[in-house]
């Protein structure tokens, strides 16, 4: 059994952290959206309330990387 390489493990690392930002970046999508529809059938004045909250929620998750 061969033993991997610093270099190996530390690009298997990159590797995994991308895909599990990845993951993390579409379940972020996912339930605003489901928040955007949601407001979309109760009505567009409700939709409309919720969206400046929506855009400086993700400007406040940006920012914070």
């Amino acid at each position: 059994m061969s033993r991997a390489s610093p270099q190996m493990r530390k690009l298997l690392l990159q590797k995994k952290q991308k895909k599990l930002s990845e993951y993390k970046a579409v379940y972020m999508i996912q339930d605003h959206l489901y928040l955007a529809y949601e407001a979309l059938q109760k009505g567009k004045r409700n939709f409309l309330c919720l969206l400046p909250v929506l855009l400086f929620y993700l400007i406040n998750c940006k920012s914070d990387r």
